[in-house]
This record gives structure tokens, C-alpha cells and sequence, in this order.
């Protein structure tokens, strides 16, 4: 099978019931409760990003994602590209959800080498806990979207990631519906105005990325 097939296949396994699908099944229900994809991702962003990823050279070896969602494919996405995934979550009812789906001891090949930090990704505490798993091939930035949250998840994570390595922010794109609920975009264009080269996918949601 493909990977784009394996993909299509993961996000659309039975174990997300009631959620299915990409972002791309729901969109007209963004923003509602009724918007339950399985991974909050455009396919073709995502599918593009991965293939960014499989083809940039690093060792593919430990990602951490800041942010799990509900209910979480995204994780077992990464889980197919790198040996070791490393998610911080901080709502004890997403981990709860995750953990039902996932008993302990399950080594389902969702989420092989997966790992679930439960924490506010900008706690001290939490920041040490990851630290352990440095240096990331990958940092995926998709917890708190507000400015002031997703700019202290890069000034403290980013570090971690090793030379070469990937930082990488989700819900890039500029979508003024959604007010300051989601600022990315603004500490992204101060990156830029810091010379640092960052590299968008799509323009619905967006995947942002610079290598470090």
C-alpha cells in the first residue's frame, strides 16, 4: 500500500469512532460540534509536509508533538514517519479518551513508539519531563494557538530540536474568523522578519516549518 494510502487508511480506522477522516470530510463544520475529523489535518498539507519529511535526510528517530486533540490521529500519523512519538497534552479528558482507545500494553501499530505526556506544555515542569527526549529530529507546535501560548511553546521547545532538525507549527494560515483564538501567523511573520526562512504548506490551514 502507499503511504498516502496508509494515511487515508489510519485516519479512517474504526478505534476514532465517532470521528473519521481529514479535516477536508468536516470543514463545513469547522469551528461547531459537529467538526470531528480523526486528524485535524488538510490531507494535501499534511501528505505534502510528509513528504517534505521523508525526503529532507534527518534520522526520522524522536518527534514531539505539543498538542493532541481530539481525538488524536495526528500522533499515529508522525508514528508512521518516526520511531518514537512524544505528544504533551494538558485537558485530563483528551488523555483520558486516548488512554481509553489505547489501554496500557497495547502495541497497536497506531501509535507504535508513541508516548503521552500528560501537562500544560507551558509549565516548567513539563518543559524538564521533555527535555529527557532531546535532541528531536521533529518539534510539531499544535497546543495552545493563542500568540502569547504558541510563541512561549517555540522560545522553550525549540531549543531541544538538534541541528537540522524540523520546527513545525500547525494552523499557520491567517483565518480572521477565528479572532486571536488562533495568532500562529503572527508569531510566524516575526520569525520571518528575524531572518528566519520558514516555509509554508497549503493555504486553508496551513503547515509552517524552518529547519534549525
Amino acid at each position: 500500500m502507499s503511504f498516502d494510502g496508509l494515511c487515508d487508511k489510519l485516519v479512517n480506522d474504526s478505534v476514532w469512532w465517532p470521528y473519521r477522516g481529514w479535516h477536508d470530510d468536516h470543514r463545513d463544520r469547522d469551528g461547531t460540534s459537529e467538526y470531528r475529523p480523526a486528524a485535524q489535518q488538510v490531507r494535501a498539507e499534511w501528505l505534502e509536509f510528509a513528504d517534505m519529511l521523508r525526503g529532507h535526510g534527518l534520522p526520522r528517530s524522536t518527534c514531539l508533538q505539543l498538542g493532541l486533540g481530539t481525538p488524536g490521529a495526528t500522533h499515529s500519523l508522525l508514528a508512521l514517519l518516526f520511531r518514537e512519538v512524544h505528544t504533551v497534552e494538558r485537558e485530563f479528558p483528551v488523555v483520558g479518551e486516548w488512554n481509553r482507545r489505547f489501554p496500557a500494553g497495547d502495541t497497536g501499530t497506531l501509535h507504535n513508539g508513541s508516548g503521552i505526556i500528560q501537562g500544560d506544555t507551558n509549565s516548567a515542569g513539563t518543559f524538564t519531563r521533555c527535555g529527557a527526549l532531546k535532541p528531536l529530529d521533529l518539534l510539531f507546535i499544535d497546543a495552545g494557538h493563542r500568540y502569547e501560548e504558541v510563541l512561549l511553546d517555540h522560545t522553550m521547545y525549540s531549543p531541544l530540536v538538534r541541528l537540522g532538525g524540523i520546527v513545525a507549527f500547525h494552523d499557520a494560515v491567517h483565518r480572521p474568523q477565528f479572532g486571536d483564538d488562533i495568532g500562529v501567523w503572527r508569531l510566524l511573520a516575526e520569525l520571518k522578519r528575524g531572518g528566519i526562512p520558514i516555509v509554508t504548506i497549503g493555504n486553508e490551514v496551513g503547515i509552517a516549518y524552518y529547519v534549525r
